[in-house]
């Protein structure tokens, strides 16, 4: 049984404060590897906003479960 490999992705968050509403959560989030930035006005956008990123860079990875393409050797 092979192990499940686990993936890293890195993301740049900025965080935009409004001093008369220090409270509301805003700001951006960017994808280091695809330079992908998207805005997000409340926490949950930026949670949605993350699991839709990281849906997409994985779409682009193999299946760690797969077994390994075979290369004709």
């Amino acid at each position: 049984m092979r192990r499940a490999l686990h993936t890293i992705h890195t993301f740049i968050l900025r965080l935009l404060i409004d001093t008369s509403q220090p409270d509301v959560l805003r700001g951006s989030v960017r994808c280091v590897s695809t330079a992908e930035e998207h805005a997000f006005a409340s926490g949950d956008a930026l949670l949605a906003r993350l699991h839709q990123m990281v849906q997409g860079l994985e779409a682009g990875f193999p299946d760690p479960q797969a077994d390994p393409p075979d290369d004709g050797a």
